[in-house]
């Protein structure tokens, strides 16, 4: 956004390709399915 001549004031990830963040609190986590950890590494 610097390049614009903006800043970033807040940023939240909501997904990795077809990986959505869902109703995952924030501050929370969960373990990856294997089929997600394989749609991963396939990136």
């Amino acid at each position: 956004m610097k390049a614009v001549g903006n800043s970033v004031i807040s940023l939240k990830s909501i997904s990795v390709g077809e990986l959505k963040l869902g109703r995952l609190k924030e501050g929370h986590y969960r373990k990856l399915t294997k089929e997600e950890v394989d749609y991963i590494k396939g990136l």
